[in-house]
């Protein structure tokens, strides 16, 4: 499954292979560090 499929499936309600990452920019996206930060809260390995 591709990024691109792996959105769709999500905005599907559907549950993919992976869980699509939105890094983004200054724009978009979670920072890379408050991200990091989530993850370590969440006890999930990145």
């Amino acid at each position: 499954m591709n990024s691109r499929e792996r959105v769709i499936v999500t905005l599907n309600h559907t549950e993919p292979d992976k869980v699509p990452i939105d890094l983004g920019d200054y724009v978009t996206g979670i920072h890379m560090v408050a991200y990091r930060k989530r993850c370590n809260s969440l006890f999930l390995k990145i």
